[in-house]
């Protein structure tokens, strides 16, 4: 069974109160004037008067137009957002191309100096550190509101980083958050490793902690290369989802995805990604981050469907490591 559509959360992402609009509904006649504009460039004169004359005929009084306006109308009453649900169903959870490429950025950040396992690990424990504490910093209220101008911006987005997770679905996917989620999990040589990270007390664990666990992850005897099974979240969304029905049905693996779905982040610990000849290692750097260089890299050392997920590669010899987050287009946003 698919996990239910979720949005509730305890607590705001902003410190102190704020008094956000709610999003204007247009008035009929503003839509269509804008209907207008936005395809005049891209018709003859003769489809363009036929839509307006389309259009006169939707907007006279007692329409069809103004009957849709009115619902509109009601539905904004009762939301805060009229749009954000449609707008998340129709520009994302529909969208069916793969969201590698299409729609997830890969973000780089600035080269690591890091050149053997051991500080590998050490560079990924301290990104594992610094993510858990922005998230007590939004779980406590204490990011500053965004502005522009004197208006302050929905901050709700926050929220929705960490523990969320894209779910398949034939033609819809849809979206399951997990923000009081108290683990993560360490993807490496293509396996997935729960890995709790908050103490009994629900304090962070130490950067100690972390470091010592993934070195036992890494160094697990039996970590041979598994079969890429992350790559399947690249695919093309359908595909995606006849392959995640056939996956969840043996219990085993359903309880394996669950953790991953649940968890507040994949971290992927990679192998080595060689430079191509002709390119740099910022080149490199961007096919690490965005699909990993392909199923026979570290392409299924992914989960594609979370929304965030930290990246250390293996340095190569005498070289430096490269990192960064990988963030799913779509459902953090609004």
């Amino acid at each position: 069974m698919v996990p239910t559509y979720q949005q509730t959360y305890a607590t705001s992402a902003t410190a102190g109160p704020l008094a956000l609009q709610r999003q204007p509904v247009p008035k009929l006649s503003d839509t269509m004037q804008k209907l207008v504009r936005s395809i005049e460039p891209h018709v003859d004169s003769d489809t363009l008067a036929g839509t307006k004359r389309a259009i006169e005929q939707f907007t006279v009084p007692g329409g069809i137009g103004q009957k849709l306006q009115t619902l509109l109308e009601q539905r904004a009453t009762k939301k805060d957002n009229w749009l954000a649900d449609w707008w998340l169903r129709s520009a994302y959870m529909e969208y069916r191309d793969p969201v590698i490429v299409y729609s997830s950025p890969g973000l780089v950040f600035p080269k690591a100096n890091y050149k053997t396992l051991d500080e590998q690990l050490q560079y990924a424990a301290k990104m594992v550190s610094a993510a858990l504490a922005y998230k007590m910093l939004i779980d406590g209220g204490k990011i500053k509101p965004e502005m522009m101008g004197k208006v302050p911006l929905d901050m709700s987005q926050y929220e929705k980083i960490f523990g969320t997770c894209r779910i398949p679905g034939k033609e819809r996917d849809s979206v399951q958050y997990n923000p009081r989620s108290r683990h993560i999990v360490v993807a490496c040589n293509n396996h997935y490793y729960r890995l709790p990270v908050f103490t009994s007390t629900g304090g962070i664990a130490s950067e100690g902690h972390i470091l010592a666990e993934l070195k036992k992850i890494a160094t697990k005897e039996g970590n041979e290369r598994a079969n890429p099974v992350g790559i399947l979240t690249a695919n093309h969304r359908d595909s995606w989802a006849r392959a995640y029905e056939t996956l969840m049905a043996d219990p085993s693996n359903r309880s394996a995805v669950e953790s991953i779905q649940q968890a507040l982040f994949v971290l992927s610990i990679d192998r080595e990604l060689p430079q191509k000849p002709g390119t740099d290692h910022i080149v490199t750097a961007s096919d690490l981050l965005i699909h990993g260089g392909g199923s026979n890299a570290n392409g299924g050392n992914r989960w594609y469907d979370k929304t965030i997920q930290p990246v250390a590669d293996q340095p190569r010899c005498g070289g430096s490591g490269r990192s960064g987050p990988r963030r799913l287009g779509g459902p953090h946003r609004r």
